[in-house]
């Protein structure tokens, strides 16, 4: 629990998803670098975000910021979902769902607690990176054991 409640927290993520990306380019297909590349952007954009803005998260109210940052990383994980052929992409669409009903539910219900509205729109993303790094390995299993396989859905099967 520590980890979420860490004031290094951003950071820690930010170097694991760096590592994780690192792990997709090596031995993930084009779905992995896709998903890892949005968890990378999604920390960039956010990061730029409180630096050059000087922001704080809000808990007290909805943060409007992280809600259309979601919404935007929601559009491309369920765009990478939709085309991938796999089916770890899907569950990474559904945790992102999670974090966006969460500034709904924060917009909507005036007694949901600050820790609770901060678990739910930011826990789901340390689960989207144990989905990704799960992706990739199973990804790899299954390219070292049968070959190439097409990466998305009504691409042509490599040779």
């Amino acid at each position: 629990m520590n980890l979420f409640i860490n004031p290094n927290r951003a950071e820690i993520q930010l170097v694991l998803t760096v590592i994780l990306l690192a792990y997709a380019w090596y031995r993930g297909g084009e779905p992995e670098r896709a998903s890892a590349g949005t968890m990378l952007a999604m920390l960039i954009v956010d990061r730029a975000y409180h630096v050059v803005f000087d922001a704080s998260v809000t808990l007290s109210t909805t943060d409007i910021w992280h809600f259309t940052l979601d919404l935007g990383v929601l559009a491309a994980f369920g765009a990478i979902a939709l085309q991938a052929n796999r089916f770890y992409p899907l569950v990474l669409a559904g945790l992102q769902l999670v974090a966006v009903n969460a500034h709904l539910v924060r917009s909507f219900v005036e007694a949901i607690s600050p820790i609770a509205y901060f678990g739910l729109y930011v826990v789901p993303s340390y689960f989207q990176l144990i989905v990704i790094a799960v992706g990739i390995s199973l990804h790899a299993r299954r390219y070292n054991r049968f070959g190439p396989y097409r990466d998305w859905r009504g691409s042509p099967v490599p040779a």
